[in-house]
């Protein structure tokens, strides 16, 4: 050390220790010892790292099998409904009487679409399956939603209240009773309509998730989360027309707005079933169409959906002093298995495929080499362990 610092300082040059041949001869004789860990060592990471391949292209294949179901569907529904109130009190601090209230709605829509259900589940979807664990008897997949359906709608929603105002109380009074000025002790008429008409491929949407289940031993299929089928709000873009007077309702046909409103949305009920779809089916195949047919008794009232501006106790069936609802849905699934579908490129689809010829038939193999048959997943992996081996010299 003294000799390097001598050497530093006085700018002579770079001090060079000089390394001792028996530490040389040590670390050579150490390399055997390295060689046989690395000997013993590599094997055993080759071994991991093919049964990795092997799994990964196992699900690979798996995959690309086609596993899973596709269900068609097709709805249909027609209803009519109508709600009325009478008496009670409304408004900011009840102040506001109301002396009637009534609805009326009217559906009329088609769907179809195609959900595919590809992402497997274990065991049953549904809670509370006798012997829910039995993947033998519960064959159940999901669907992931977002996505554009055909539908063709046609729903009209109206809202007539007539309600007596009074002076508002309790905080916030003044700026109401302000705004009320000369209305008060006088009966204020509403009436809104709403209404939603379109047409089209991507008029519908399905919406969320669905789960299929299938139960091999009762013979039932079962789409435990519904299918959400609504429509779509970028697509389809419902209007609103608004009438208000004092002392006397607005003749028909009356009204001091009219035109597209987002809000609409709140009122406009459902036209899709909302519960779990459960139907028989044939047993042991894997193709099958079921049909289901709904009555008004089988469905919700639509009234049950809507929001605001309608008044909430037209929304309670114990409240209403009069209603009525016809209604009738039919329901078309054709189930079939994902493996049976064939999948082609668009580029093979396009373009024919050309003619045999009786020449080419009769040629011997020798004439036309075969093509190599693509390898396995697990003839893959195999190779690939090879190369590894090649790469680190064992």
């Amino acid at each position: 050390m003294r000799k390097a610092q001598a050497l530093a300082e006085s700018g002579a040059g770079v001090y060079r220790p000089q390394v001792d041949s028996r530490l040389l001869q040590a670390s050579v004789r150490r390399g055997p010892v390295v060689d046989a860990g690395r000997g013993i060592l590599m094997p055993i990471c080759l071994r991991l790292i093919a049964a990795l391949l092997v799994g990964v292209s196992s699900n690979a294949a798996v995959a690309q099998g086609g596993q899973g179901w596709i269900v068609d569907f097709t709805w249909r529904y027609e209803a009519q409904a109508g709600r009325t109130l009478r008496g009670g009190r409304t408004g900011p601090g009840g102040a506001d009487t109301l002396v009637s209230a009534a609805s009326d709605v009217k559906i009329v829509a088609e769907a179809r679409g195609s959900m595919e259900f590809n992402s497997k589940l274990r065991g049953a979807a549904a809670v509370n399956m006798p012997d829910s664990r039995n993947e033998q008897r519960y064959d159940s997949w999901r669907f992931r939603g977002g996505r554009p359906a055909f539908a063709s709608l046609d729903m009209a929603v109206k809202y007539d209240e007539a309600a007596r105002i009074n002076l508002a109380d309790g905080e916030g009074a003044d700026l109401v009773n302000a705004e009320r000025k000369g209305r008060v002790g006088r009966v204020q008429h509403e009436r809104h309509r709403f209404e939603a008409r379109a047409a089209g491929e991507d008029a519908g949407w399905l919406g969320d998730h669905a789960d299929l289940q299938l139960d091999r031993v009762a013979n039932k299929l079962m789409i435990v989360n519904r299918i959400d089928l609504q429509a779509n709000r970028s697509t389809v873009k419902p209007l609103l027309w608004y009438v208000r007077r004092i002392d006397k309702a607005a003749a028909s046909g009356e009204w001091d707005r009219t035109g597209p409103d987002e809000a609409a949305w709140r009122v406009l009920p459902h036209f899709a079933p909302r519960g779990e779809i459960v139907v028989d089916i044939p047993a042991g195949t894997d193709e099958f169409t079921v049909t289901r047919a709904y009555e008004a008794g089988d469905m919700p009232d639509p009234h049950e959906s809507i929001g605001p501006p309608f008044h909430g106790d037209l929304r309670d069936g114990s409240k209403v002093s009069g209603r009525q609802f016809r209604g009738r849905g039919t329901l078309t699934l054709h189930v079939r298995r994902a493996a049976a579908v064939a999948v082609t490129s668009p580029a093979a689809a396009a373009s024919p495929a050309p003619a045999a010829t009786p020449a080419r038939e009769a040629a011997p193999q020798a004439a036309e080499p075969a093509k190599p048959a693509q390898p396995t997943a697990a003839e893959e992996a195999v190779d690939t362990v090879r190369k590894l081996r090649g790469l680190f010299g064992r």
